[in-house]
């Protein structure tokens, strides 16, 4: 095929690549677009939730994804026997665990777990901080949180140290219902900052990549997309000398 002094006349092997690499370097681009207004939605529905007033916890009602971040109002009272310190957690450099304690709630046969905050490590890794944990019947403030979806055993389950209290690496709520004989409701309350039962608190939400990074991403997909066409294109086109 002629263009005026240029002729295109591509080869097979960059014609097979070009087939194959194109569609799969603009599907990805257009699959980080689309994960990008998913996280966009997501975040603007966290965003609504955490400027609502507060409601009673027994009063949701549906999935609890769509309550994520809302604050809400639980009475209950600790449970001062299964008390649990999730390990290996950073604030501000250093590192201690997040307290974590069932609340019992009142009306309910359930439970709700709690995180109560952040408090430093000791260090001496074989000794626990101590912490106090009121035992009257209280009302708290938290927001809603979901549970990591990866869960890890409890380790030595059943050997609690310190008269109940237990140190875990992640949190398994099937197995720690199994342990308390008690239900427990599939989300974790953030203690809301101002509640006096609770340790260092600075609750942020976590997206991981946000929006503008799978755009970000998107624009380098599609840019390659380009690259491997100009490549192409120079690959299979030569310039032709006039014949005499």
């Amino acid at each position: 095929m002629r263009f005026g002094v240029f002729e295109f006349k591509p080869a097979l092997l960059p014609s097979l690549f070009l087939l194959l690499g194109l569609p799969l370097l603009v599907g990805l681009g257009s699959w980080q677009l689309e994960r990008a207004d998913e996280k966009a939605m997501i975040i603007q529905k966290h965003e609504h939730n955490a400027a609502q007033a507060a409601m009673r916890l027994d009063s949701l009602r549906g999935e609890w994804a769509q309550w994520r971040y809302r604050e809400v109002v639980a009475q209950g009272r600790y449970d001062l026997d299964q008390l649990m310190l999730l390990d290996n957690r950073i604030h501000r450099g250093r590192v201690g665990y997040h307290v974590l304690t069932p609340l019992r709630l009142f009306g309910s046969d359930q439970a709700v777990l709690v995180n109560r905050g952040w408090i430093a490590g000791m260090t001496d890794r074989s000794e626990l901080p101590d912490f106090a944990t009121p035992g009257e019947r209280i009302e708290l403030h938290g927001k809603i949180e979901l549970p990591p979806q990866r869960s890890f055993r409890l380790g030595d389950a059943e050997e609690p140290l310190h008269e109940g209290l237990r140190v875990v690496q992640a949190v398994d709520l099937k197995q720690f219902e199994a342990l308390t004989g008690y239900a427990l409701l599939p989300v974790v309350l953030l203690l809301d900052p101002s509640d006096d039962s609770g340790f260092q608190r600075d609750w942020k939400p976590v997206y991981g990549i946000g929006p503008d990074k799978h755009r970000a991403y998107a624009m380098q997909w599609y840019s390659i997309a380009l690259i491997l066409v100009v490549m192409y294109l120079a690959l299979s086109t030569r310039r032709v000398t006039s014949e005499k």
